[in-house]
Parts: C-alpha cells; sequence; structure tokens
C-alpha cells in the first residue's frame, strides 16, 4: 500500500483513491495521513503563495498528485517535525532568556505572575517534546534504518515536497 500512487488531480479523483486507500490503513495510519495532508498545507500557506481552503487543497493535491504514499507520508512528517523543532528552538530560547530573572524573582503578585508566565512556557516545551517523539514514533516504519531527527536536511524528501518551502 505504501508504494502506491497518489491519484490526486482533481478533487473527485482524489476523494475516489483515498475511500479505496482508507480501506487498507489502520485508524493511526489514517490519523497520520491527515496529519500530512494539514502539515503540506500548512507549509504551503506560510510560503505566502496560496490562500484560502480550496487554493490550499488544490495546491496540496498538485503537489502530492503521482507521489507515492510513503515518499507524502515522511514528507508531511518531516514538515511537522521541523515545524516543531523550530517551535522547540524558540521556547528553549526563552526559557534560557529568563530563567535567571524566575529564579531570583521575589515571591511578590510580579513574581508569582513572571513564574506563572514561565511554567506555561515550560508545559509549552512540554507538549512540543512530546509532539515531536509522537511525530518520530509513527514516521519509523516508513523511513529508511538508522535515519535520524537530529538533522533534518537529512531526513528524506520526495522532490517537489521540501521540508522548508
Amino acid at each position: 500500500m505504501w508504494e502506491r500512487t497518489v491519484e490526486a488531480r482533481d478533487e473527485l479523483s482524489f476523494q475516489l483513491w483515498l475511500g479505496r486507500i482508507q480501506r487498507d490503513m489502520t485508524p493511526e495510519e489514517r490519523e497520520l495521513w491527515g496529519i500530512t495532508l494539514s502539515e503540506v498545507g500548512l507549509a504551503l500557506q506560510t510560503t505566502g503563495k496560496v490562500s484560502g481552503a480550496e487554493a490550499v487543497r488544490a495546491a496540496v493535491r498538485e503537489r502530492i498528485d503521482g507521489q507515492r504514499v510513503r515518499e507524502v507520508l515522511v514528507a508531511g512528517g518531516t514538515l511537522r517535525w521541523a515545524r516543531l523543532e523550530r517551535e522547540r528552538q524558540r521556547l528553549v530560547e526563552i526559557v534560557r532568556f529568563n530563567e535567571d530573572e524566575v529564579l531570583s524573582s521575589e515571591l511578590d503578585e510580579a513574581g508569582r505572575q513572571l513564574r506563572y508566565r514561565f511554567n506555561d512556557i515550560l508545559v509549552q516545551l512540554e507538549r512540543v517534546l512530546r509532539d515531536q517523539s509522537d511525530i518520530e514514533r509513527r514516521l519509523r516504519p516508513y523511513l529508511p534504518p538508522g535515519t535520524q531527527f537530529a538533522d533534518t536536511d537529512r531526513l528524506p524528501t520526495p522532490a517537489g515536497l521540501p521540508v522548508e518551502f
């Protein structure tokens, strides 16, 4: 199933193809497919080249039409991992910049507010790390053995679906 070619010339052909292939997918695989399509759409939107729901769906179909299912899953998962990595780096930077001030702040109202906001950042960081681990686990069966996520430039992505748009 993972070597099948995506048929997405138009919305009708894509929906018919999707109905056939999803019968062979587990619920987790269907969820990963949904994540993949969302990430490809988000990446296309952030380029500023497309906007609006219908235009994004059409652009996603254009990008994945003719690709193998495995390639699309890997590309979408890689896009998700890379987006989460950028968010993780941003949150770590905020933590490092503010940790000394938070630890040395008084326990007055302003200090409590600062610690509350800092804890919120730590919760966000924990969520990002959990989401990264989750996508790594989900993608592992579709990647070549030994693929590491620390270097997104080394992750395999098919032509037309780069990690960075």
